[in-house]
């Protein structure tokens, strides 16, 4: 028995040592997501055919999370960091570990279940009912029914609504073997071709232009970017200590290049927002010949000088609105650059 409790345990500490490796940060593509998926499961049902008990439900989950978080340790990042109760937190916790865990610690709590209940049904272990089997079964059908779900919409592409006569599309462009996503939407195929490009490294827009400027796809093709790490270039993710500006220009001249090959055009007009307009603005001038004209939105023009303008107005926001431990605690740590944020 001991041997057999052992072995149910060693699974999952060795799955998660694995996936803590591989998907550090939760898996972002969906060949990921589906093995997750598929590997979670089939240790849950070896580790609860093993253990011979249902408790496995609980412990293959525990002894998993555990075992990633150990391997992930090194890493720095609000989805991998200390949960905090901060609006950010929680988006930051759902979107990190509440995601990984669906796709992982779910499949091994039902694959466990599953495992136990076919050994006891083989007649391996003697039949215990600590739960009527009636409730058992649907407690277990339900967390299975939810895994159906979860699989389905990790399976199942991103799409767009279709324009009639227009263009409606994902697109991949790669770069230096990044894998970058956009989205081209455009009601006449052959408008001036815009692309958006958003404001921070891993950054989205897709959502908030297609919300707040659905007209600009009247006049124009509008390829909307995710930078490098956004959730439709996540294989472009890079840590901080491997992210160089260098490598943000090139993905946008690839992006650039792209849309001109795959819409005929000579020249594109490029949009660069908040932090994208470093990217946008250094990549016009390194290669002015694939542009039509270019708009900063946010133009960064000091990164320093923008950090120390923003830290008196919060200092100053904080002292005119009552909030004086806020703004004690900025003034002790001084103006902004800092060596360790």
């Amino acid at each position: 028995m001991r041997t057999r409790m052992l072995l149910a345990s060693t699974l999952p500490l060795l799955w998660g040592a694995v996936a803590g490796w591989w998907t550090p940060r939760g898996p972002g593509t969906v060949g990921a997501a589906l093995a997750s998926v598929a590997v979670s499961l089939v240790v849950g049902l070896a580790a609860g055919w093993l253990g011979r008990s249902r408790w496995l439900m609980l412990v293959a989950p525990v002894i998993f999370a555990v075992a990633v978080e150990l391997v992930r340790l090194r890493l720095r990042g609000p989805t991998v960091d200390r949960p905090h109760l901060s609006g950010f937190g929680v988006v930051a916790l759902l979107a990190g570990r509440g995601v990984h865990g669906l796709l992982t610690l779910l499949p091994l709590l039902v694959g466990a279940a599953y495992g136990a209940g076919l050994a006891r049904r083989l007649g391996a272990v003697p039949p215990r009912r600590p739960v009527p089997r009636w409730a058992g079964r649907v407690g277990v059908g339900l967390l299975a029914a939810l895994l159906a779900l979860v699989t389905v919409g990790a399976a199942v592409p991103g799409r767009t609504d279709p324009i009639p006569g227009g263009i409606a599309r994902f697109d991949t462009v790669d770069s230096s073997g990044r894998e970058l996503g956009l989205l081209i939407r455009g009601t006449d195929r052959g408008a001036p071709v815009l692309l958006v490009v958003p404001g921070p490294p891993g950054g989205s827009e897709i959502g908030a232009v297609r919300r707040h400027l659905p007209e600009l796809e009247r006049r124009f093709v509008v390829a909307v970017w995710d930078r490098a790490g956004g959730p439709r270039s996540w294989s472009g993710f890079r840590a901080p200590s491997g992210w160089h500006l260098d490598d943000e220009v090139d993905d946008l001249v690839a992006v650039a290049r792209h849309l001109r090959e795959r819409l005929s055009r000579d020249r594109i007009h490029l949009v660069a927002h908040s932090g994208g307009t470093i990217a946008g603005l250094l990549a016009v001038r390194q290669h002015p010949e694939l542009f039509a004209a270019y708009v900063g939105v946010g133009q960064v023009v000091s990164l320093r000088e923008a950090d120390r303008s923003q830290y008196a107005d919060t200092v100053a926001w904080a002292r005119r609105t009552g909030r004086t431990a806020l703004a004690d605690r900025m003034t002790a740590q001084g103006p902004p650059p800092y060596r360790d944020l």
